[in-house]
């Protein structure tokens, strides 16, 4: 027996293909009735050009539509030599890691599966650019490329969006495992001790009460020379589609699970038709439908363990187009707010459910990034900020914002003066110059103070809205679901679209729940302080300090976003919704609130005084 590197082409056999709903990216729900594995013949096999790594194709079989996606996968492992027509061949002994993942998967998800495509990057970090911040020290999720190819410099920012994307769900995944993986160790039930020693990760998945997507192939794990998707839902987007197959955009495919099929798989341990596996590496690979693991656990034991559950749609279907928060009537056109008189209730759910499982994670010493973590190591310099100047990924920080606002500020102040912008705008610019200083004096205020200003980094989601998280009920009379169907009375049951994620201060998690969810100062205080005293439990009695220079911070980032919005700074980034009275509206409003916040230097600024353009 030896250790050798294989390497194989796994391609998937779709035969049935839903695009879904999504605001930036590309996202589809595939059913797989196929899984054809083939292997590569020689000892150092490669793909070498892209045109020789398209990963699809577009067949009909028997009138019906079928895709084809493929892709490469490597792995090392034991193997033996076999010997056939006088040939010498080393033979895996165990399949791809990936390949028992994929299967596993369409397992749970009665043969479903995701497959994502990023298009573009604009998110919360970038002020919602499509490119980074034209400077070479300015803070930029991501660490430096290394396959700089034409596409990929003119695609930078997305492939750093889909990196922290997948970066996201496999950290989140990790920590959401540990977490409960900590439960079921800790709980009474009484389970096998041999179960701890060969399934408690597989226990603590399924657990899980706020399930992570598993990222199952993303095509940018190998930088040198990542596979082209080219997707689509009929012939003629095919055809249509040529220049873009031709780009790198980055996918991945995902694993499907929604809350019936957990249930389903958890409790009657059954899925729909087996996928046809078609393999040629010498072993025998099968779809594994035995749950031996399961029955382990006695049953009473599994009813506390897993509960059974149904799906709840109250948050999503009723959030609000027009919402009064912090002072003014906002309007929120896209997906809504939830209404003030629940969003307290919805943020302290998101609490307990995602923010506090991932954070208590990364609060602990193992944690950190010189434990000898892979995920960790791999991942982090993908949520992260690069420094060109000592070759390191850094945490974002408080101060790292204000550098980013500051360079936005010079941004658009060198475009004001190309184009000659009106009077409104150089105040504006001028108002958000002294925002950032006085960002930055109150910092290093409060740093010269009694409180510790500097707290374990964590992976933030930042974008924790209903349309992102699926919800679900759980009773001990499963009869009764039916009529709580539509209560908010639930838990999260799904975390998704990871897009905006990052590695930085925990505080500017709290604070986008307290700005974008929250509709009062009174209600964010109450956030804010159940948070202080989880720090406080888990640290040695760290201080998060006060609100209200985070809510200024915020504040200043929307000031800036808003006004990026009316240039072409964009680069193709999210567009504007408002018309351009509606967006200085919007501006003003963001304004008085920092007036009432203390900032009586903004006061001055009165943009209703001046004649719209």
């Amino acid at each position: 027996m030896q250790h050798h590197c294989h390497h194989a082409t796994v391609a998937l056999e779709i035969s049935s293909l839903k695009q879904l709903p999504s605001a930036q990216q590309r996202m589809y729900l595939v059913v797989v009735s196929r899984v054809i594995v083939r292997r590569d013949d020689g000892d150092d096999i490669s793909i070498s050009t892209s045109d020789e790594r398209d990963v699809h194709r577009h067949v009909v079989d028997e009138g019906q539509d079928r895709w084809l996606l493929s892709f490469p996968v490597s792995w090392c492992g034991d193997s033996c030599t076999t010997s056939s027509s006088d040939k010498h061949e080393k033979v895996p002994i165990h399949p791809p890691a990936i390949l028992v993942r994929i299967l596993d998967a369409l397992k749970q998800s009665n043969n479903r599966l995701v497959i994502r495509e990023w298009r573009k990057g604009a998110c919360w970090w970038n002020l919602n650019m499509n490119k980074d911040l034209d400077s070479s020290d300015v803070r930029c999720r991501g660490h430096l490329l290394s396959w700089q190819t034409k596409s990929v410099l003119f695609n930078q920012t997305t492939i750093s969006m889909a990196e922290a994307e997948v970066a996201g769900y496999r950290v989140s995944r990790m920590a959401m495992l540990h977490y409960y993986a900590d439960q079921i160790y800790n709980s009474e039930t009484d389970l096998e001790e041999e179960y701890f020693l060969e399934d408690l990760q597989k226990l603590a998945e399924l657990r899980t009460r706020s399930f992570i997507p598993d990222v199952l192939y993303f095509s940018h794990d190998n930088a040198e020379s990542p596979p082209r998707l080219n997707l689509s839902t009929s012939k003629q987007d095919d055809n249509n589609n040529t220049n873009e197959s031709d780009s790198q955009n980055p996918w991945a495919i995902m694993a499907y699970l929604s809350v019936n099929d957990a249930v389903e798989y958890i409790h009657n341990s059954s899925t729909d038709a087996d996928v046809l596996i078609d393999c040629d590496l010498g072993i025998d690979v099968q779809l594994d439908t035995t749950t031996d693991w399961l029955d382990k656990i006695d049953p009473r034991d599994r009813e506390t363990l897993f509960p059974q559950s149904k799906l709840c749609r109250h948050y999503p279907t009723t959030m609000i187009k027009v919402r009064y928060e912090f002072g003014f009537d906002e309007p929120h056109p896209r997906h809504g707010r939830v209404p003030s008189d629940g969003c307290l209730d919805y943020a302290l759910m998101i609490l307990r459910d995602v923010i506090l499982p991932v954070h208590r994670y990364f609060f602990q010493p193992k944690a950190t990034l010189d434990v000898n973590d892979s995920l960790n190591k791999k991942q982090i310099p993908s949520l992260g900020w690069y420094d060109v100047s000592t070759l390191e990924i850094h945490p974002f920080t408080y101060l790292d914002m204000v550098s980013i606002y500051s360079h936005a500020v010079h941004s658009l102040q060198e475009a004001s003066d190309a184009e000659d912008e009106n009077k409104k705008t150089t105040c504006l610019l001028r108002m958000l110059q002294s925002c950032i200083q006085a960002l930055t004096e109150e910092w290093y205020e409060i740093i010269s103070g009694d409180c510790p200003c500097r707290l374990p980094p964590v992976l933030c989601h930042m974008d924790l809205q209903p349309q992102n998280l699926s919800f679900c009920h759980t009773a001990d009379d499963v009869d009764t679901l039916e009529d709580r169907h539509e209560s908010k009375q639930c838990h999260v049951a799904s975390v998704m679209d990871w897009e905006e994620a990052c590695y930085a201060d925990p505080r500017l998690e709290i604070l986008l729940l307290c700005r974008k969810v929250l509709a009062t100062r009174e209600q964010a205080e109450i956030l804010w302080r159940d948070y202080a005293t989880f720090v406080k439990d888990n640290t040695k009695d760290m201080e998060i300090g006060p609100l209200e220079p985070w809510l200024k911070l915020e504040t200043v980032h929307s000031l800036c976003t808003l006004m990026l919005q009316g240039t072409d700074l964009l680069g193709g980034g999210r567009n504007p919704w408002e018309t351009k009275p509606d967006l200085w509206g919007k501006i003003d409003r963001e304004r008085q609130r920092l007036v009432n916040m203390g900032w009586s230097f903004c006061e001055k600024l009165h943009l209703n005084n001046f004649d719209e353009d």
